[in-house]
């Protein structure tokens, strides 16, 4: 469930109070013209605290605590263009990480905040579709067999080397 915070008709949070280590994301596209901004918000109280992930218009992006900038920079290729990308904000333990189209832009340590809400917010302008709240559980051990040949009765055997394939230039 989507909540309007009441205060401005483009901000949301999801209904889940509890959030510890969880992604957000969306895809969003903007022709850029006038101002023009989109933010993903992770650990957000009841008081306000929260951190916030920002790009605006085409060419900047933030990261911060409490709506203050704690990082910022300028996207790289001298701007985004008017087709669809994609933002994502993870609060992992105490990390907190922003991704364009899946390649990491930046980061910063914070540890005030440990859980909360999630939200979004855009500006007029802003198209945005698949919202998606990921949670990252780290104590996560998967019991998986190791799959690679250590059995002894092999030991003297070549089952996969360059040699096999390319004798005359095994490298």
């Amino acid at each position: 469930e989507l909540v309007d915070v009441g205060d401005n008709s483009g901000y949301y949070y999801t209904a889940l109070p509890s959030l510890t280590d969880v992604c957000v994301s969306s895809d969003f596209r903007s022709d850029w013209n006038g101002i023009s901004w989109i933010s993903l918000e992770t650990r957000r109280n009841t008081s306000d605290g929260l951190y916030i992930a920002s790009f605006d218009n085409r060419y900047d992006y933030s990261l911060g605590k409490n709506y203050v900038p704690v990082k910022s920079g300028q996207f790289p290729n001298g701007g985004l263009d008017t087709g669809w990308h994609n933002i994502k904000f993870c609060s992992v333990g105490t990390t907190h990480s922003l991704y364009l189209d899946n390649d990491l832009l930046d980061s910063f340590i914070d540890s005030t905040y440990s859980s909360g809400y999630v939200g979004f917010d855009s500006a007029n302008g802003i198209r945005m579709d698949n919202f998606t709240i990921t949670s990252v559980d780290q104590s996560i051990n998967l019991d998986v067999p190791i799959l690679k040949q250590t059995n002894p009765t092999w030991k003297n055997q070549t089952y996969d080397s360059a040699n096999l394939w390319n004798s005359s230039d095994p490298s």
